[in-house]
């Protein structure tokens, strides 16, 4: 298994480094660059080759992709060119929002569409079965981004403005954090505190629609390949020897045919983790849920470069993690799985 993960992660460093190298020739093939957001059409040449050496612009690109590439190694992504921020800040700011968001909806994912799929191949063929099959390929077939928008206006409608539908704290919880990070920046005591279970039901609040939005679609799909990897389970002899054993329905189902039914779900959540990265981009966005993917969108609609580099190449990271954890996971559910 050791070799297995070192091998792995070699491979997802040269996959990172084929990244590096198309982010950084899709930004040369822009028609904008860096010093474009700073000069003006009245500007004298002299000035616009002084803003361009600043920037380093007049370096031969190989030579800027190699700094880049070394500072990006050292998590060192330079500043952002609307905010004057640094991007390793804003990013490791971004970032658990958009890893808390994606882990509530594979849960979701995982939970929702595995019990989904083993109540209809339990029901096979029978009006539950077709309903929900139906159901199922509906939502399979449906956007995130739509599925949100439309969330929007139906809770809108229904909660009267009374359920949060965007960002990620409430006003009044948003006043108390900037209170305390105002105190803590001076260095002074917080004039108020946020109790726990406040904190996070105000969050748990703002996370559902986005979760939702992220997880609906997935679930379908989830859903379809439980209910066949379990209906061609059941069939084994394995499973006809615990049902002649006197063992219970619940527990043929769920002790001795879900473990192996799971093998091709855990296959299909490796594959989703790249669908929930790209899906969040505009779900974030829709929700103002200050994540990754809203970052990324900003910086595209301002022309900040660095900010979309660093956030390409780290979804780029979370992508190739993700996948190692669906395959360390297949000798969890089935221990005949070794991978040399």
């Amino acid at each position: 298994m050791t070799t297995f993960i070192v091998r792995r992660l070699l491979i997802g460093v040269i996959l990172l480094g084929c990244v590096a190298v198309l982010l950084f020739v899709l930004q040369e093939l822009s028609p904008y660059t860096a010093a474009d957001l700073y000069i003006r059409p009245d500007f004298p040449p002299v000035a616009i080759d002084q803003i361009t050496k600043q920037l380093g612009l007049d370096r031969p690109p190989i030579e800027r992709f190699g700094k880049w590439l070394w500072a990006a190694c050292q998590f060192n992504f330079g500043r952002s060119l609307h905010s004057g921020e640094p991007v390793s800040e804003m990013v490791l700011t971004a970032l658990p929002n958009t890893l808390l968001l994606s882990v509530v909806a594979l849960v979701m994912i995982f939970v929702f569409g595995v019990l989904v799929g083993v109540f209809q191949a339990v029901k096979q063929y029978s009006t539950s079965d077709v309903g929900l099959t139906f159901v199922t390929l509906f939502f399979y077939s449906m956007p995130s981004f739509w599925l949100a928008l439309m969330l929007v206006m139906i809770v809108s409608w229904l909660a009267g403005g009374q359920w949060p539908i965007f960002g990620m704290h409430g006003d009044e919880i948003q006043i108390k954090l900037s209170a305390i990070q105002e105190a803590l920046s001076h260095g002074r005591a917080p004039p108020t505190s946020i109790g726990f279970f406040e904190y996070w039901t105000d969050v748990g609040q703002h996370l559902l629609l986005p979760a939702i939005s992220l997880g609906i679609p997935p679930i379908a799909g989830v859903a379809r390949y439980a209910r066949s990897s379990m209906l061609e389970v059941v069939t084994q002899d394995y499973v006809r020897t615990a049902r002649a054993k006197g063992l219970s329905n619940r527990v043929v189902i769920f002790r001795h045919a879900l473990r192996n039914a799971l093998i091709p779900v855990i296959t299909l959540l490796g594959l989703y983790l790249p669908f929930l990265m790209s899906g969040a981009v505009l779900v974030e966005s829709i929700f103002g849920w200050p994540g990754m993917g809203r970052l990324i969108v900003d910086a595209i609609f301002t022309m900040d470069f660095p900010v979309v580099m660093a956030t390409s190449l780290l979804l780029a990271v979370l992508v190739i993690l993700g996948n190692l954890v669906a395959d360390i996971l297949y000798t969890t559910v089935d221990p005949r799985i070794r991978y040399g």
